[in-house]
């Protein structure tokens, strides 16, 4: 994607270059014909690239979960306030963003109902009262951009964590990684043993312009993964934590991926921009058939069953995310 002039300008960045982040990588990764939708199809009636991919109750539930925990682990408020004033807060913030993201909240059914959230946060809470003495917050979300100079034109990489602690014991760094599931607890955790996108969150945030203290490295994640379950009274089967380690090895191996993969999808754009015609474009990037049912129904799934000259291009809103101003959304 391209910074917009306003964007760049505020963050003293080149808007003649290319923005990268996980979740564009993910997209595709995961799907090329999806990425042409998400990044590159241009609607008539914008001069944006790209249409907006439909978000559903469970991604906003998961958003305000994560207001919340910026409230909770906020360092000034870790600083000042007591762990109940810190509670309310968290509260009143994951109130506040359900109801802005889901104006008709009284007909969402559980697990994503208002007070099935407010029921997980206090859990969770309880549950990790004596443990989270351990921690000290530093951020809550953060933003880092790094310019890849390993690529013609270069461009730049920006990670978009849920938050940054110390660890006194240890010494060291750790990047906070929230995530909501229905599924088992340990696959998710499995999942971001091997994600990029944690990955990513460790090296963007290692890099020496960040002027962290030398000594005390970023060592890795403290994965923090939240069961959405309604009956579910457990908290070991509703809260897992872990620790994931990161090497320097591992680092590089990612940040030499992360080239690879721009550098591919670059190579395709540049043959697709060799046609004109909008149909001879959307031939040239194939269809992953195995993600049209992710997460209940791909975004784009009427545009590639039925193509473009069937579907009301005036009903599709373009696509405008950006990861220096967006929130994060969460799909459990």
């Amino acid at each position: 994607m391209q910074i917009s002039p306003e964007l760049a300008a505020a963050f003293n960045l080149d808007p003649s270059l290319e923005v990268y982040d996980n979740s564009t990588l993910s997209t595709i990764d995961s799907c090329i014909r999806k990425a042409y939708w998400k990044l590159m199809f241009q609607l008539p009636v914008t001069s944006h690239q790209g249409i907006q991919e439909r978000v559903g109750v469970a991604a906003h539930y998961g958003t305000a979960i994560h207001s919340a925990m910026d409230k909770m682990y906020s360092p000034i408020l870790y600083k000042q306030w007591s762990l109940e004033k810190r509670k309310i807060a968290a509260f009143k913030a994951f109130s506040t963003k359900y109801a802005t993201l889901i104006p008709d909240h009284d007909m969402v059914e559980d697990p994503y109902s208002h007070p099935c959230g407010i029921r997980l946060l206090d859990d969770y809470f309880a549950h990790y009262e004596e443990e989270d003495k351990f921690y000290i917050p530093i951020e809550t979300e953060w933003t880092t951009i790094v310019l890849l100079t390993d690529l013609s034109p270069p461009c730049y990489f920006i990670s978009r964590g849920d938050g940054l602690l110390y660890r006194p014991a240890m010494e060291d760094y750790l990047v906070r990684e929230f995530k909501t599931t229905k599924s088992s607890l340990q696959n998710k955790i499995d999942e971001l043993v091997l994600s990029r996108q944690c990955e990513g969150y460790v090296w963007g945030i290692s890099q020496p312009e960040l002027l962290l203290p030398k000594d005390k490295p970023v060592t890795g994640i403290l994965a923090d993964v939240l069961a959405v379950r309604t009956k579910e009274k457990d908290p070991t089967k509703l809260f897992k934590r872990e620790i994931i380690h990161k090497s320097d090895i591992q680092l590089e191996v990612w940040r030499r991926d992360t080239i690879a993969k721009i550098e591919r999808w670059r190579e395709i754009r540049v043959k697709a921009a060799r046609n004109t015609q909008p149909l001879l474009q959307y031939t040239m990037f194939d269809r992953n058939a195995n993600e049209c049912m992710r997460y209940g129904k791909c975004s784009y799934y009427n545009l590639c069953a039925y193509g473009i000259d069937s579907i009301n291009l005036d009903t599709l809103q373009p696509n405008d995310w950006n990861p220096l101003h967006s929130e994060k959304m969460e799909i459990p």
